[in-house]
């Protein structure tokens, strides 16, 4: 079983990567959040700077592409294997409204013939290794059989299935049945994605489909940074080492953010995840949502975990 860290905007940028890499090794596989392809150009600079092999050492790094023009997509590929890259994937999955308007991630969903004339240009024009990761459809799950048709006329390193379509969001529970046609199908490697987010959510999958290949963890992944151990080993998270890996972010973030206001909004993001670690929490939360100096931040996170039970088997709960 293979284990990846989905990309999650603004928050699993390089510095994020190389701290919980370094504390938690485990992970196959870190997907970056989507850059997107510009016509003519590939990459401007400043998207570049979260790519560059000097951020990700030693860290197994997969960079993805958003885009719906075959040639702006096949430029950025170009870039990337210059930086080294064997693997790109493609983003067909982001629900953001913005992102759908333009017909891109689980927008282009929608537009099955022209997603068919990209896939067709991008695999006829490099060997790259691409690998897609892919919501069920973009109004309704219904299309989900025609994407499929057009996924399997391509030679793709690896099918990545969140089953959800474009729409919902991350709201409601994901389609299984139309994980369980791909499952049935496809023939080369598959990965499931979504709302694995404690072990017995992974067992449950793996139980009614044992030879997955792979899973996709995002929001568990950020609230439990020990989760892939726990499949793995079973070695729960502990709070010493929660308290190091919250520590280390902080002054990260500290180092590269320009005023309180920054780095606040940073690990206020963190901690609307870190918290469900913490049952009964919500007199310490109110006291670290309203710090506005770091120096507040700091005595509230000291007060949160001097007063608050730690539960390392909690999940993400929305």
């Amino acid at each position: 079983m293979y284990y990846y860290f989905a990309p999650m905007e603004g928050i699993t940028g390089y510095h994020f990567r190389n701290i919980h890499h370094e504390l938690f090794p485990g992970a196959h596989k870190y997907f970056t959040p989507f850059r997107v392809a510009c016509q003519d150009i590939g990459f401007r600079k400043k998207e570049l700077e979260d790519l560059l092999p000097e951020h990700n050492a030693g860290v197994p790094v997969v960079p993805q592409i958003l885009s719906n023009d075959a040639e702006a997509f096949l430029i950025a590929v170009r870039q990337l294997q210059d930086l080294g890259y064997k693997e790109i994937n493609l983003n067909l999955g982001c629900p953001s409204g913005t992102v759908i308007s333009k017909y891109r991630g689980s927008g282009f969903l929608g537009l099955p013939a022209e997603l068919d004339a990209f896939l067709d240009q991008v695999f006829s024009e490099t060997t790259a290794r691409i690998s897609i990761k892919t919501r069920i459809g973009l109004e309704t799950s219904d299309s989900f059989e025609e994407l499929m048709n057009i996924y399997e006329k391509y030679p793709m390193s690896e099918l990545i299935i969140h089953p959800r379509y474009g729409r919902e969001g991350y709201r409601g529970t994901p389609h299984m049945e139309a994980y369980r046609m791909a499952y049935d199908r496809w023939e080369l490697p598959l990965c499931y994605n979504g709302d694995i987010t404690a072990l017995p959510d992974l067992d449950r999958l793996l139980e009614i489909y044992p030879e997955t290949d792979s899973v996709m963890v995002g929001r568990g992944c950020v609230t439990n940074p020990a989760l892939i151990r726990t499949f793995e080993n079973g070695t729960p998270l502990t709070l010493g080492e929660f308290q190091e890996y919250e520590r280390r972010l902080f002054a990260c973030y500290s180092s590269i953010l320009s005023g309180d206001r920054h780095i606040l909004f940073r690990m206020k993001e963190l901690w609307a995840y870190f918290i469900c670690l913490f049952p009964d929490s919500r007199k310490q939360m109110k006291a670290l949502r309203k710090s506005q100096t770091c120096s507040e931040y700091e005595d509230a996170v000291k007060m949160l975990y001097r007063e608050c039970p730690f539960d390392p088997s909690a999940g993400f709960s929305p």
